[in-house]
């Protein structure tokens, strides 16, 4: 459970980065580290899992 809990509080604030980035007016770039993150997070899902 406690990795579970990690897991989340680093994607909320990876998640406010990302969006704080954007506003900037990267928007392509947001869209990589999205991509990105989604992939760490399956990865870590998958991890968990077993």
């Amino acid at each position: 459970m406690f990795e579970i809990a990690l897991c989340v509080v680093f994607l909320v604030t990876a998640g406010f980065a990302v969006v704080a980035k954007s506003k900037q007016g990267k928007k392509t770039r947001h869209k990589k580290l999205a991509e990105s993150t989604r992939n760490l997070i399956q990865k870590d899902r998958e991890s968990l899992s077993k």
